[in-house]
C-alpha cells in the first residue's frame, strides 16, 4: 500500500513539472518596448561607400509593414529559453547624452510627426519621445540590444531601453532592400 502511495506521489510531482515544462515552452515572452508606428522609417548602412540614407514614408508602406513585422517578431521567444538564458525581463534607464553607440551594420530611425509618451512595462510615462533608434546587427540569437529614444524636450538627449532580440531575420531582410 505504501509504495503505491509513494508511486502515485511521484508521479503527481512528474506530471505537475512536465505540465510547467510544457507551459513554459508554449508561453511567449515579447520584449518589445510598446512603440507606436512611425511616420517613416530611416535606414542607414554604414556598409556603403557613402553612407546611403534612406526614408520610407506612405509612398513605401508595405517596407514599413515589412520592417515593422520583422522588427516585433525579432523580440519574442519562449518564456523557457529567457529564463536559461538569464534574459527575462527590460530596463529603461535615463541617460543624458548626446552620442549613441556605434553600429556595424544598419541603424534604423523611426521618425513620428508628433511627440509619442514613453510606455514602460505597460505604464505611460511622463517622457516624451520623436524618434526611436536602433542598430540591427546579423548576430545569431537573442543578444541585448540598446533602443533610443529622442527626448523631444531636448534632441541631443535619449532615454535608453537595454532589452533583447534576435535580429537576423530583420537583418537579412534590410540586405535585400535596394534602396528606394
Amino acid at each position: 500500500m505504501k509504495k503505491k502511495i509513494g508511486t502515485l506521489i511521484s508521479m503527481g510531482v512528474v506530471a505537475i513539472l512536465a505540465i510547467t515544462i510544457i507551459t513554459m515552452v508554449i508561453i511567449p515572452v515579447n520584449y518589445k518596448p510598446i512603440i507606436a508606428n512611425p511616420a517613416s522609417i530611416s535606414i542607414r548602412n554604414s556598409n556603403n561607400d557613402n553612407g546611403l540614407y534612406t526614408t520610407t514614408n506612405t509612398n513605401h508602406i508595405n517596407y514599413i509593414n515589412n520592417i515593422l513585422e520583422k522588427f516585433e517578431n525579432s523580440f519574442t521567444r519562449s518564456y523557457l529559453s529567457a529564463l536559461f538564458a538569464g534574459q527575462i525581463n527590460s530596463t529603461l534607464i535615463i541617460t543624458q547624452s548626446s552620442s549613441i553607440e556605434s553600429f556595424s551594420s544598419y541603424k534604423l530611425t523611426f521618425n513620428y510627426n508628433t511627440a509619442q509618451t514613453l510606455t514602460v512595462n505597460g505604464i505611460s510615462q511622463t517622457h516624451t519621445y520623436d524618434k526611436v533608434i536602433f542598430s540591427v546587427s546579423d548576430t545569431t540569437g537573442y543578444n541585448e540590444i540598446n533602443i533610443y529614444f529622442q527626448q523631444t524636450v531636448n534632441d541631443d538627449q535619449y532615454y535608453v531601453m537595454k532589452t533583447f532580440a534576435s535580429q537576423s531575420v530583420l537583418f537579412d531582410y534590410l540586405e535585400t532592400l535596394d534602396y528606394l
